[in-house]
């Protein structure tokens, strides 16, 4: 508990170091992913989202802004002058907007970038409980410090949410139930249908499950032949 109460502190800290760049305009290092994810979510409060089967569109409503591939560069998927970015599954756009529509909030850049900050404290609350199983609580500490104050996640954290912030989320989140399942000797039904759960929507959200799900296959064999428990099976 203490830990997480640190955790908790430091994450209000980063937070504070990063409100001078919330909530303006975007134009900095690399927040044309903010415009991308946006551009999507407004059309699909104009128009609707099962009217585009759930696929990011990259022109708005108006005749003049249809057939128009830049300066975004999507030249695939069109559709009566719409063209849509097939690049990656679309959960990483459906995910966030879902949450705007629920809460009746306009998909804007600071609401996007509050989403996004609320899974990197999610996902270093996660790391935590990961490293947890595997060191010391203190290293596991210092450990979810590493991650939630490295340059890199600081930023793309808070201002450039983008397809693999997602996708690390759902890494984290699968690693967590792949611990207790495999490392922590919690084999529970509820844990297992988590775990497949989480790695479902890896799969809808970013290629790197593919990757991913190898590793665990690896890592669940060399640990599971540790593990009296599973040499049963």
């Amino acid at each position: 508990m203490r830990n997480v109460l640190i955790l908790i502190i430091l994450f209000i800290i980063s937070t504070l170091v990063r409100v001078p760049n919330l909530d303006r305009p975007i134009s900095k290092h690399h927040e044309f992913n903010t415009a991308f994810f946006l551009i999507p979510m407004e059309i699909w409060n104009e128009e609707g989202i099962v009217k585009h089967g759930f696929l990011p569109p990259y022109n708005y409503t108006h005749s003049n802004d249809k057939f128009i591939a830049e300066p975004i560069g999507i030249e695939e998927g069109n559709k009566q002058g719409t063209y849509y970015y097939l690049s990656f599954p679309s959960l990483s756009y459906v995910a966030p907007y879902t949450i705007f529509s629920v809460l009746n909030v306009k998909p804007t850049a600071l609401a996007l970038q509050i989403f996004n900050l609320a899974l990197h404290f999610i996902v270093c609350l996660m790391l935590f409980g990961v490293f947890s199983s595997l060191f010391s609580p203190n290293s596991a500490l210092l450990g979810a410090v590493f991650y939630m104050f490295s340059p890199g996640t600081l930023w793309f954290h808070g201002n450039g949410y983008t397809h693999h912030i997602f996708a690390v989320f759902l890494v984290t989140l699968t690693l967590h139930y792949f611990s207790k399942i495999i490392l922590q000797n919690k084999p529970s039904k509820t844990n297992f249908i988590l775990f497949t759960l989480s790695l479902i929507l890896l799969f809808l959200s970013d290629w790197i499950s593919e990757f991913f799900s190898f590793d665990l296959l690896l890592l669940g064999i060399v640990y599971g032949k540790k593990n009296p428990l599973y040499k049963k099976l």
